[in-house]
């Protein structure tokens, strides 16, 4: 059953969502933060309560007995180098080892989010000190990320959804300095921050697909939305621009242009290339470069992306399937890409996280240790 009145709905400010939320049973609130450079070098960072993406979630929510969502954190790390997997990990913990203040701190076990804000000021620190199954090493070290917080935004045609994106810091940099097992990873580059959240499970939105992308230069980011309805029509095209000021606008008259699309062997459409106008001119353009991540559900590229007649650069894009989270068939592959320390979490985790040395060892030693 869809709820409430759209697939989306975009915040007009910055303001942070009330605390109460994460009462919410089956619904979802996560905070995401990526950092990418002309190298394909990358960072992505998600903390959240009731991610979408857990297994079991979405189905308890089906069958009307899904947790609070405040009872079901996770912490998402993913690293690329050269647009290639370098590190994975997303980590489900017990709810009593996790917590966010409300406002500006949250842990989840022993790692540390902080966030400081003021005028002009928006800054995240990330202190990661997360298990890696399989071995005794860590994922250690810090993610930052900081610039000038987005301004308010004059919307043109408000949307009526329950799900509100937030743009929090549109323009930003950011650094990855990160360890584990031997292996080190630093990068800089352009960030980009903003939070999701609904009271209710993502597979009852309305949404048939999601496209989310986006691409920076030194000065600007845009930012791009497409979702189509479940039951056929044309999809919902939202375009942003942010600025390294904060400033934030939204982009008129959009319309959609030159869409190449494709299956994955998950049976996922993959967009190869689509192309968006603003009244009539060249807007935003992306063409995959290469999959990052991909499944049943979900799909990350870095692409090749115009701003305008700009010249090319690298981008990041997403697809979702929400229809398909937490299909039964699926379930028992997505827990291998899952170290659950909540619950009794798969023997295959070795495989699918961490960076890609000694898989075999790991996995060895993770089903010894059982």
């Amino acid at each position: 059953m869809t709820v409430g009145g759209g697939m989306i709905r975009l915040a007009a400010t910055g303001a942070e969502v009330d605390p109460g939320c994460l009462d919410a049973e089956g619904g979802f609130l996560w905070w995401y933060a990526d950092i990418l450079n002309e190298r394909g070098d990358g960072a992505v960072l998600i903390w959240s309560f009731g991610l979408p993406f857990l297994p079991g979630y979405t189905q308890q929510a089906r069958e009307g007995r899904a947790p609070r969502c405040g009872d079901v954190p996770s912490l998402n790390v993913a690293l690329y180098e050269g647009g290639e997997p370098v590190h994975y990990l997303l980590q489900r913990y017990p709810s009593s080892e996790c917590g966010w203040d409300g406002a500006d701190l949250w842990t989840f076990g022993t790692s540390t989010l902080r966030r400081e804000r003021g005028e002009g000021h928006y800054r995240i620190s990330a202190e990661l000190d997360a298990a890696l199954p399989g071995t005794d090493a860590r994922l250690q070290g810090t993610i930052t990320l900081h610039g000038a917080p987005r301004g308010a935004i004059a919307l043109g045609e408000p949307l009526r959804s329950p799900h509100l994106w937030c743009p929090l810091v549109p323009h930003g940099q950011g650094r990855a300095d990160l360890r584990w097992g031997g292996r080190s990873f630093c990068m800089e580059g352009v960030a980009y921050h903003d939070r999701n959240h609904a009271p209710v499970a993502l597979d009852r939105l309305g949404i048939d697909r999601w496209i989310w992308g986006r691409v920076s230069d030194d000065e600007r980011t845009c930012i791009a939305y497409l979702l189509w309805p479940q039951g056929g029509g044309a999809p919902t095209l939202i375009g942003l621009e942010g600025e390294r000021s904060g400033h934030l606008r939204e982009v008129p008259q959009l319309t959609l242009d030159g869409l190449e699309e494709e299956r994955t062997h998950w049976g996922m459409t993959d967009l190869r290339s689509f192309r968006l106008l603003s009244e009539g001119r060249p807007w935003l353009q992306m063409q995959r470069e290469t999959r990052l991540d991909h499944g049943p559900f979900y799909v990350r590229t870095q692409t090749w992306a115009r701003m305008g007649e700009g010249p090319a650069r690298r981008g990041v894009q997403e697809s979702v399937l929400p229809a398909r989270l937490d299909l039964a068939r699926h379930r028992p592959l997505v827990r291998m890409r899952v170290h659950d320390l909540a619950h009794t979490t798969s023997v295959w985790n070795p495989l699918f996280l961490g960076g890609p040395q000694q898989r075999l060892t790991r996995l060895l030693r993770h089903a010894l240790t059982r």
